[in-house]
């Protein structure tokens, strides 16, 4: 969607806001593309950046997700978040 042109009224900045707002806070539509991302994620190399970059992206996916009041502590959530660290590394 293309943010439509407003006059240069008093009342623009409002309308523009409102928009953008519809358009980029829609919470189920931010949801969807979290667990969208999460399921997308690439299994980590077993190096200590390659794990750190994944944690750190798993971990700003699950804070989007439970900012979105998601429920992210169930037993379907913390296997899509481990599955992407080899079996060695989920044992430890």
């Amino acid at each position: 969607m293309v943010l439509k042109i407003f006059p240069r009224t008093g009342d623009s900045y409002e309308r523009a806001v409102q928009q953008l707002k519809n358009q980029y806070q829609d919470p189920k539509r931010i949801t969807m593309t979290m667990i969208r991302q999460l399921k997308s994620l690439k299994q980590a190399r077993d190096d200590a950046r390659s794990l750190r970059n994944t944690l750190n992206d798993e971990e700003a996916i699950v804070a989007t997700l439970r900012g979105q009041g998601e429920t992210v502590d169930n037993t379907h959530t913390i296997s899509m978040v481990m599955d992407v660290f080899q079996n060695g590394f989920r044992m430890k």
